[in-house]
């Protein structure tokens, strides 16, 4: 995970505002490259109430509990990868997918999500 190996996590991309579009290219291939990207693309269904989630099957639970705890690990990543100023647009982002549309349409439209 991206976090959890230091030498990465240091060389990671400072977001400062400016030229998004190679921040944005160095991200994709780092998420990629950590088995990540899929959580920008995926936009998956928050089970809110305790009976939603005790109906679901075991395997089914650890899956999606294994799929938050990831996504919360790269939210986490981009939070430290952006300005102050950035992170003041995007803290609010519950997921990954969430930041990194607030950051499209803040610094460059929609092309960098494929």
């Amino acid at each position: 995970m991206v976090v959890n190996n230091n030498s990465i996590h240091s060389q990671l991309p400072k977001f400062t505002g400016k030229n998004f579009d190679n921040w944005c290219i160095q991200m994709r291939v780092l998420f990629r490259s950590q088995d990540l990207w899929d959580l920008i693309n995926i936009d998956y269904n928050k089970v809110i109430d305790s009976k939603e989630f005790k109906a679901l099957s075991r395997e089914q639970k650890g899956s999606l509990k294994d799929f938050r705890k990831k996504d919360k690990k790269t939210l986490y990543a981009i939070f430290q990868v952006v300005d102050e100023s950035i992170f003041e647009k995007i803290l609010e982002a519950e997921t990954t997918k969430e930041s990194w549309v607030t950051l499209q349409k803040l610094y460059k439209g929609d092309k960098c999500v494929k």
